[in-house]
């Protein structure tokens, strides 16, 4: 198709249209925002590529094919385009009977009322593991996330197969007055709320997400193999471009360097490095969960806040543009596990 513009097009799932204005990709870090430069300058150094060989009558579509091989591109481009600002916890340990039913905790006593109950599992109560308060969450995103609380239920721990539940519990049904009793824990159940929390039933109460962090949805291996893919080719256009990812790898390495261990803990918007799913198809995270980090300080160090295991798990904000099921737009909640 000789003649035809031909661009390098990313297959990244876009950033939600809402998130724009947002605070979570306002005043990003300086590092960031130069590597940003220099990798459009990479794509326009390809794209030029792309149109020389078009012009000389070569195959563009087996050129663009080596370039894109093995995803390497849409990883690089997604993580340009998803890496956001985000906020981690703080507060303080409480016993599960002090926890705050309508605040926001983590392995606390979530809230429930008539049509929002405790979800059960074979007869046992599900263990909880967070409670998000989405009004609260809109005020530090300073966009509508959503309005109500958000829980997390899993089954209980030595369960065949762990199931997962989360629950939007819309803002007009929470109050003290439609604020219904616990679920009874029968002791002869495999499960009761000494064998669910340990240590007394301990857990986390949220007094508020401050500690401001950048979070980076994946690891930086395909900056690096972006750059191989690059160097493959004997041209000074795509010389070029080695030259700015070389530039580009040496920036993001050092901001990562800078967040260190941090970057596995949980996080309101933040990331998780993916284990099961591209990092490129990852709708807008909502919060992630690090399973390799204790939370906040003074909690005890063999304590973590675990999904799958050691496993990682993620809180996606979808608007209907990765789920056929959502069609229409409207903002839903997703919860994928990684192991």
């Amino acid at each position: 198709m000789k003649n035809e513009k031909w661009e390098l097009l990313s297959e990244v799932l876009e950033p939600a249209k809402f998130l724009e204005q947002s605070n979570l990709r306002k005043d990003l870090p300086e590092d960031f925002a130069v590597a940003e430069e220099l990798w459009h300058q990479v794509i326009q150094d390809v794209e030029k590529r792309v149109a020389e060989i078009d012009a000389e009558g070569g195959s563009v579509e087996k050129f663009l094919n080596e370039i894109k091989g093995r995803y390497e591109f849409n990883n690089v481009d997604g993580l340009f385009k998803k890496s956001c600002w985000s906020w981690v916890p703080s507060g303080k340990t409480v016993r599960f009977v002090e926890t705050d039913r309508m605040g926001q905790h983590f392995f606390g006593a979530m809230y429930t009322c008539k049509d929002f109950e405790w979800p059960m599992h074979e007869g046992c109560p599900c263990e909880p593991l967070f409670q998000l308060d989405l009004d609260k969450t809109s005020e530090i995103a300073a966009v509508d996330i959503g309005s109500g609380l958000l829980q997390l239920f899993k089954t209980a721990g030595d369960s065949a197969e762990e199931e997962f539940f989360l629950i939007e519990v819309p803002r007009k049904k929470v109050s003290e007055d439609q604020l219904t009793p616990l679920p009874t824990f029968d002791p002869k159940q495999t499960h009761n709320f000494e064998d669910i929390f340990g240590a007394k039933s301990e857990c986390i109460s949220v007094e508020r997400f401050t500690d401001k962090r950048f979070s980076m949805p994946y690891d930086l291996g395909s900056l690096d193999e972006f750059l191989w893919v690059l160097e493959k080719f004997d041209d000074e256009l795509l010389k070029s471009a080695a030259s700015h990812m070389v530039i580009v790898i040496d920036l993001l390495n050092k901001l990562r360097e800078e967040i260190g261990n941090k970057y596995f803990d949980l996080a309101l918007f933040g990331y998780v490095a993916p284990i099961q799913t591209e990092a490129w198809e990852m709708p807008d995270p909502l919060i992630k969960l690090g399973g390799c980090r204790h939370l906040i300080k003074g909690w005890s160090d063999d304590s973590k806040f675990e999904v799958y295991g050691d496993g990682d798990g993620q809180v996606y904000l979808d608007v209907g543009e990765y789920f056929i099921e959502n069609p229409e737009g409207e903002l839903n909640y997703i919860f994928h596990g990684d192991c």
